[in-house]
């Protein structure tokens, strides 16, 4: 039997907090054994694709932070409205800078994947200016 109150928490906490990945890896599945892939090369010792990883997570904690600072001091409205109206244009700058470090393993990044990703940077800011709104009292 599920532990409620801990099994529930944590579920919620995955949800709020990997939406654009969950939501990539289900809408092209090329991208789901790219990622698989890119694990097996890591673990055998790639060093620019365990880099990759890193600055992708560096990428994630600045949006996460960035959104905490400006929702405490209640900027965070007017950054999110301008970061999804420049969502598509993020989402194709990031699909053409992908490309050569997705060629190593034969994966072209598509639009659509990247639009996801981008996505999910903006929800971490938009979590983290939430959390700053309801923490500043």
């Amino acid at each position: 039997m599920k532990n409620f109150p801990a099994d529930f928490i944590k579920d919620i906490f995955k949800i709020l907090m990997f939406p654009g990945k969950s939501l990539a890896v289900k809408m092209d599945k090329s991208f789901a054994s790219f990622l698989e892939k890119m694990e097996k090369e890591i673990k055998s010792g790639d060093r620019q694709l365990l880099f990759h990883k890193y600055f992708i997570l560096a990428e994630y904690i600045v949006m996460f932070a960035t959104g905490f600072f400006l929702g405490y001091h209640s900027y965070a409205t007017r950054i999110i409205i301008v970061l999804l109206l420049l969502l598509p244009i993020l989402a194709l700058i990031d699909t053409c800078a992908s490309k050569r470090i997705y060629r190593k393993l034969s994966w072209n990044p598509k639009y659509l994947t990247s639009l996801l990703w981008c996505y999910d940077m903006i929800y971490y800011f938009i979590i983290g200016s939430l959390i700053a709104t309801l923490t500043r009292g």
